[in-house]
């Protein structure tokens, strides 16, 4: 038996799904770039979400503006700070000269790390993406979780059936 099919063996039940999130934040860095983020532990053990079958919107804007039906209420538990995961899924329609990127803000606590992440690709076809935002030391309290996004080169781009999840306590 190989080691990794024998450490997958090891794993607690919804292991294996935990160590796929997980993956799934490790971001793929070109050569020599250093890699600016954080790292730390929180326990979540909620999680408060938002899916539409349709919906979305478009924007030719350069600078961030809200998605349209994306915004999610969520109380943050406990008596001290802890994280926020947001999880973000759509399908972006974008041509192949375009782009368009996206980022989860919370107002009054800042933007999610990474700061924006390219989710339309200028592929010239319709695909479905995902998207995972941290947010560090977020105190206990309602909020307004906001996603948004920009056309990078000032064209029409456009997000359709959104999903956003905010994993929080």
């Amino acid at each position: 038996m190989s080691a990794l099919h024998e450490a997958h063996r090891k794993l607690p039940p919804c292991g294996g799904a935990v160590l796929a999130a997980a993956l799934m934040l490790v971001p793929l860095w070109p050569v020599g770039a250093v890699a600016q983020g954080v790292q730390g532990s929180c326990v979540v053990n909620r999680a408060t979400f938002r899916a539409q079958t349709s919906g979305g919107g478009s924007t030719n804007s350069t600078t961030f503006v809200n998605i349209p039906q994306t915004a999610l209420d969520v109380t943050v538990g406990g008596a001290n700070p802890t994280c926020a995961i947001v999880v973000f899924t759509a399908q972006t329609q974008t041509t192949a000269d375009e782009n368009m990127v996206v980022r989860a803000r919370i107002p009054g606590i800042g933007i999610g790390v990474p700061a924006e992440f390219a989710l339309g690709t200028g592929t010239g076809a319709t695909e479905s993406r995902p998207a995972q935002f941290v947010f560090e030391n977020v105190p206990p309290g309602t909020y307004t979780v906001r996603m948004q996004y920009r056309s990078v080169p000032g064209t029409t781009v456009t997000i359709t059936r959104p999903t956003v999840v905010v994993h929080h306590r």
